[in-house]
């Protein structure tokens, strides 16, 4: 096809629409000749549904050729107004192509445009009732759309137009969808932006190559962030998330950012545990496609469990990739023990695909006994709670990460040591907190805590055994998991060595709160 890709230069999206121009006539940003213009067209349209398209070429002595060159101008000019190729795109303008599509044979990717088109053209409308009746006209293209691609797999392929074009697997998968879950108000923003070229705009994405792809790919993103988000519920089925999982990866773009993204989370929640390596090695295979070529440099990052990337893959990406690595080699007695090593070295997620991937991993260590296990289980539940009370957690639900935070938050007073007046940071494990305790001047009297009674306040903390589903529900009665500042705070216990080594609150004067930070944040007690 003649017609630019998103990932086009805007100036080369402009000349194919210019180009298309030459055969077919669009007038200028006039108000008169754009009134003439859709008169025109809609005479031309009418004429066509009354007496049929070979009535018409017979009317007006329309030959084949002329025909030909005329379908294919109208193609590329709908695609590239629609990415944002139209320099004087206007509602009037956008009318007049969506006229001009209806007078072109009928096949399902230009059913599925049409639906797209006048929701575009509909979007903000100054007129009331605007949002149904666009949302209306779409349903209606769409389940055309739907109805003649079924008639063109009932028939022979001998007996199908040669000239229409197939749809492509993933916008056969997206045409499987409802129009209301594809066309939602979300994905018609971006549309809207993209034709008018004004931010925010998507990223660019080479295998992203027409409008309906860059809504494959919204849609694709949108179904991977919701099964994402409901894997970090205690409640969350895994056939459903199967499911939306595979669903995401059918209607992404092949060799998009949201394939590679699909194909990830598909690592770390496969449909079955023997199709987990073929999954993660598909992924990988992907992701080394697009990262660049090795450098020679000896101190130039190699793996993917390190903090910097000079890569073409996104950092979330790189995480989930390096959790369903661990999770392929905790399942096995030889690589278990170095999969636990390496959980240290694993970066702090900063969106719904890392915290998914970090909780997967966190899950998969419950009930892991040794303190190698114990460490890798605190350092992650720190990184993780770090992370999602940071700002790249504001994408999920607030209920959920106040969850996800008080799972982390248990995980971590079950595994810290309390020893010498310092405590672990359950927001950053890799920072030590100084008890800082404001004692009366009688105070250094009493004698230092005893090994013993060391040991029973360790006692007291949350078993090692409590599940993290029990662990989420009673987070998420807590109250203050995200206060001000975004810093979680606890108070400390004292033992009183005076006493059989029960906690006790000490009196005012002695209390002492260590404030949970995460990087780059004051301490404060």
């Amino acid at each position: 096809s003649l017609a630019p890709t998103i990932a086009s230069p805007l100036r080369l999206r402009r000349r194919a629409f210019l180009t298309a121009l030459q055969t077919i006539w669009i007038p200028s940003p006039n108000p008169l000749l754009s009134l003439c213009a859709l008169t025109l067209k809609l005479t031309k349209l009418t004429l066509l549904t009354l007496i049929g398209p070979p009535a018409y070429a017979l009317l007006t002595g329309t030959t084949s050729p002329s025909e030909t060159a005329r379908i294919k101008a109208w193609s590329i000019a709908l695609d590239a107004q629609l990415i944002g190729g139209d320099p004087h795109v206007s509602r009037a303008r956008l009318t007049l192509t969506l006229l001009a599509s209806a007078t072109l044979p009928a096949t399902p990717t230009r059913l599925m445009l049409q639906a797209l088109h006048t929701r575009i053209l509909l979007h903000n409308a100054p007129f009331p009732l605007s949002p149904t009746l666009a949302a209306h006209l779409a349903r209606k293209r769409w389940s055309a759309a739907r109805s003649l691609q079924q008639i063109t797999d009932a028939l022979p392929a001998s007996s199908t137009d040669v000239s229409a074009e197939p749809l492509p697997p993933h916008l056969l998968a997206l045409l499987a969808q409802d129009a209301d879950a594809v066309l939602t108000d979300h994905a018609i923003s971006a549309a809207h932006a993209l034709t008018y070229n004004t931010p925010p705009l998507p990223a660019e994405d080479r295998a992203v190559r027409s409008p309906l792809d860059a809504l494959a790919a919204i849609f694709s993103t949108s179904t991977l962030h919701n099964a994402l988000e409901s894997s970090l519920l205690p409640s969350s089925s895994a056939k459903e998330l199967s499911t939306a999982l595979t669903t995401a990866l059918a209607t992404a773009p092949p060799g998009s950012t949201p394939h590679l993204r699909a194909l990830t989370s598909l690592a770390l929640f496969p449909s079955s545990s023997a199709s987990r390596a073929e999954n993660l090695a598909t992924a990988l295979t992907e992701a080394a496609a697009r990262d660049p070529p090795p450098s020679a440099d000896p101190l130039a990052p190699k793996a993917l469990l390190l903090r910097t990337s000079t890569t073409k893959v996104e950092g979330d990406v790189h995480l989930a990739l390096a959790c369903a690595s661990t999770l392929q080699r905790l399942a096995h007695q030889t690589t278990c023990l170095r999969a636990l090593v390496d959980i240290e070295g694993l970066a702090w997620p900063n969106s719904v695909l890392g915290f998914a991937a970090c909780y997967a991993v966190l899950c998969a260590l419950q009930g892991q006994d040794g303190g190698v296990a114990s460490k890798a289980l605190e350092t992650l539940a720190g990184n993780l709670r770090v992370g999602i009370g940071g700002p790249g957690g504001e994408e999920v639900e607030k209920s959920v990460r106040e969850g996800v935070v008080g799972v982390c938050v248990g995980v971590v007073r079950s595994c810290v040591v309390v020893g010498n007046g310092e405590e672990v940071d359950a927001g950053s494990p890799r920072k030590t907190l100084k008890a800082t305790t404001h004692q009366p001047a009688f105070a250094s009297q009493t004698p230092e805590p005893t090994m013993s009674n060391i040991s029973q306040s360790k006692a007291q903390s949350p078993p090692r055994n409590e599940t993290l589903s029990a662990l989420f529900r009673r987070s998420c009665g807590e109250k203050n998991i995200f206060p001000s500042g975004g810093t979680g705070a606890r108070s400390s216990t004292f033992s009183n060595p005076n006493t059989s080594g029960a906690p006790t609150t000490p009196p005012a004067s002695m209390r002492t709160s260590c404030v949970l930070t995460g990087p780059g944040e004051n301490l404060t007690s």
